[in-house]
């Protein structure tokens, strides 16, 4: 089926057009505005944030976001996702950015406690 990679829902009737994605039975719709995927019902929680609390079994703590390592919206698989504070996620995209940015992120994501947080993050 096109647009089913996290298709976890058991139904095999279900499908999904080629610009969505299935998690845990929901849909995820690409935003044109934005390029992230935005559930479709209700929520419009982002998938990579669905996906990140999901695998961590903690809700993404204030003050923190999720980064795209390798800064594709679209690459929504968790070893690219990490949890960054508010303040490291603007060093990697606009204080320092490009390259060295994206350098930096990979750093920051070594660093993470085993919940998947940064350090000072209770």
């Amino acid at each position: 089926m096109i647009g089913d990679m996290f298709n976890n829902n058991k139904r095999k009737d279900v499908r999904t057009r080629e610009d969505q994605r299935l998690f845990m039975g929901k849909k995820y719709a690409k935003e044109k505005e934005t390029g992230y995927y935005v559930c479709t019902s209700g929520s419009r929680r982002r998938l990579h944030v669905v996906m990140w609390e999901h695998e961590h079994g903690v809700e993404v703590p204030e003050g923190c976001v999720i980064h795209h390592l390798d800064w594709n919206k679209a690459n929504n698989v968790i070893e690219n996702l990490v949890c960054l504070t508010i303040w490291e996620h603007e060093c990697v995209h606009n204080i320092i950015g490009g390259e060295k940015g994206k350098k930096l992120g990979y750093e920051l994501a070594r660093g993470r406690n085993e919940q998947g947080l940064p350090p000072d993050i209770e």
